[in-house]
């Protein structure tokens, strides 16, 4: 994604960019400046997706996302504050590396507003506080979702998360239990036994290595 982008691309989403609907980053380090040019031609994106890719400085106005319904953040360093319009999330997956460079305030804040979100994947979000706050109102009801190493600081919130998803009918949660060292904790026993009790639920992957399910 070096001298990117360039005066060809720039031209060619000036013919093409009203129609284009879905933009994928690989490898990209680009300043703002940079990602407003190619954002201003393409106005109409419904998917959006950053893989190990780095946007430089704070937007200075807010971007237009009104329109977009699916994003993918795979280890990649942006300011969150740019989706602050981004309501109509349908799927989200965060994938973070093991130092958060996402901003997970923001990230929160932007997950808790959405009302149609239907799918989430998070991956790599250890201690995180995405769900300390109890009292935060969830308006979506998820009917995918996939944890994959997440260890939440509040556990029991994350439960009552679960426990109040009544659409769910594919879960996927993977984690290396002896790495996080959650055993002792009995981390997951609360976390199973709601999805457990989830009659609708008809596909459920379970991959949690070293981790001793006597009670179950």
């Amino acid at each position: 994604c070096d001298n990117f982008p360039d005066e060809t691309l720039l031209h060619g989403l000036q013919n093409i960019g009203s129609s284009v609907k879905s933009l994928e980053l690989n490898y990209c380090n680009l300043y703002i400046d940079e990602f407003l040019k190619i954002l201003n031609e393409t106005s109409h994106l419904t998917s959006l997706s950053l893989i190990h890719s780095k946007i430089l400085e704070k937007p200075q106005r807010l971007l237009n996302f009104e329109s977009l319904t699916h994003l993918k953040l795979v280890e990649s360093e942006i300011e969150l504050e740019f989706l602050e319009n981004a309501n109509a999330l349908r799927e989200v997956h965060i994938e973070v590396n093991d130092t958060n460079t996402v901003d997970l305030a923001s990230f929160q804040t932007i997950l808790f507003r959405q009302t149609n979100l239907k799918s989430l994947v998070m991956i790599n979000l250890r201690l995180s506080n995405l769900f300390d706050d109890a009292s935060q109102a969830c308006r979506f009801q998820l009917e995918s979702l996939n944890v994959v190493n997440c260890h939440f600081k509040s556990k029991e919130n994350f439960e009552l998360f679960i426990e109040r998803q009544r659409a769910l009918f594919d879960v996927e949660i993977s984690i290396n239990a002896m790495k996080l060292g959650l055993d002792r904790m009995r981390y997951f026993d609360g976390i199973l036994e709601r999805l457990m009790c989830k009659k609708i639920v008809k596909t459920f992957a379970l991959n949690i290595e070293n981790y001793n399910f006597i009670n179950f």
